[in-house]
Order: C-alpha cells, then sequence, then structure tokens
C-alpha cells in the first residue's frame, strides 16, 4: 500500500493564528497623537468662549476679585490658602501678556485666568482621550473626549478662568500614571511630585488619596501619598506663618 504523502499546513490554521495575535492587546503599543489636537481644539474654543468683561464672565463667581488682586499683586490673592499656586501661575502669566504690550487691568488680568484655564481644560480632554484611545479604541475615545469637553461645568471653568481645571488636569496625569505604571521607586517619585502639584493648585486634591489607596499597592500608596501629603503642608503652614507674622 502506498505511503500517503504528507499533508500541507492547513491554510486556515496559518491565516487564524495572526488574527489571534492581532485581536489580543499589543504591550507596548504606542499612544496616539490625535488626543493632543483634540486638546489643543477644545482649549481654543475654551479661550475664545467668552470675551474678557463680559456677562459670561459673571458666571466665574470668583475670578473678577481674583483679577483685580493680579493686577495689583495682592498678597491674600496671590498667595490663597486654598489653591497656593493657582494665582501665583495666573499672575505669570499676566505679566507675560503686559510684555507683549497689553494694558494693567483687570481685562487683562481676566484673559490671563482664562489663559491658564483653558489650556488646562485642554489638557485633560487630551489626557483623558489618550487613555481611553489605549483602551477602548479611537471612536470610543473621540466620543468620550467630546463628550467631557461639550459638558456644562468643564466648559465654563475652562472658559471663564475658575480655579478648578489645572488642578483637575494634574490629578487626572496622576490617576492614569497609578493605572499604567509598573511599580518601581521612579514610579512612586513621580506620582507623589504630580500629587503634591495637585494639592498646591486647589486644596481640596486631597480627597484623591481615596483613590490612590485603591489604584496602589499599599507600600507605594503610603509613599506617595505620604511625601506629597509632608510637603503640601509643609508649604501652606509656611504661607500661613506668613501672613500671621505680616
Amino acid at each position: 500500500m502506498p505511503a500517503s504523502a504528507p499533508s500541507d499546513p492547513s491554510p486556515t490554521r496559518s491565516a487564524a493564528a495572526p488574527t489571534a495575535t492581532a485581536a489580543s492587546p499589543a504591550h507596548g503599543q504606542r499612544a496616539p497623537r490625535w488626543p493632543g489636537l483634540l486638546g489643543l481644539a477644545v482649549a481654543l474654543i475654551y479661550a475664545l468662549s467668552f470675551a474678557p468683561l463680559s456677562d459670561g464672565q459673571l458666571l466665574g463667581n470668583d475670578v473678577i476679585p481674583y483679577a483685580r488682586g493680579l493686577v495689583v499683586a495682592a498678597p491674600d490673592v496671590l498667595w490663597n490658602p486654598h489653591h497656593l499656586l493657582q494665582h501665583p501661575l495666573a499672575w505669570l502669566i499676566y505679566r507675560g501678556l503686559l510684555a507683549l504690550g497689553s494694558e494693567p487691568e483687570v481685562a487683562t488680568a481676566l484673559q490671563a485666568q482664562v489663559l491658564l484655564s483653558s489650556l488646562s481644560g485642554g489638557l485633560l480632554i487630551a489626557l483623558v482621550a489618550r487613555y481611553a484611545a489605549m483602551r477602548i479604541g479611537a471612536l470610543g475615545a473621540l466620543g468620550l473626549g467630546l463628550a467631557l469637553a461639550a459638558s456644562a461645568g468643564q466648559w465654563l471653568y475652562g472658559a471663564v478662568g475658575e480655579t478648578y481645571l489645572p488642578a483637575t488636569a494634574v490629578l487626572a496625569w496622576v490617576l492614569i500614571r497609578a493605572v499604567e505604571d509598573e511599580r518601581s521607586g521612579g514610579a512612586d517619585l513621580r506620582l507623589g511630585a504630580g500629587f503634591l502639584l495637585a494639592l498646591l493648585l486647589r486644596q481640596d486634591s486631597v480627597l484623591a488619596c481615596a483613590a490612590l489607596a485603591v489604584l496602589l499597592p499599599p507600600r507605594s500608596a503610603l509613599r506617595v501619598i505620604g511625601m506629597a501629603g509632608v510637603a503640601s503642608l509643609a508649604a501652606y503652614f509656611l504661607v500661613w506663618l506668613s501672613f500671621v507674622r505680616g
């Protein structure tokens, strides 16, 4: 009986292998670039939503007294005990606008605050869309980014120069890195520095401690929260002490 010829490898099986590999999530996948462009577009829309001294600025509640404080460089505004770094950053932008020829007035200070909040809002959208694109694909991430950008609170705070979005953008980076980073001493240091920045931008960023305690291993959470907590308490105490001493 003649020996049967060896069968050729099944084309169905060989074609199926790459399909299964492509369907599985790829490690080291490159982050897409389009979320950055989306963030820039959102920041531009926020920045152009209201003219300085328009009725829309009144929706910002505290932004007008904050702007007046920037013009006169009032210490109680520049070093506000609830958001320590927010107003010094806005003041630096204000001084930059003056260097470009703007008038030293409240309208210019409002523009400086809006630039800070709108850029922070755009950064927040870019971070969220980038993270979502790596998890659920470009279409879902685009929808999520646009929905967040168009939400009433996000758009309002980005367009009027309120103090929420800079800290929120930094917290978004911290929480995303807490999920993505492989645990190492360097990762904990980066997260601690980011969390410290968020705490200095807004005191109520301390609420993110609960999220970090859930997302990080216990020792890492203790290091990150401990480093940022001690440093931020020291900074706030030094500012408080300077006010007490006059």
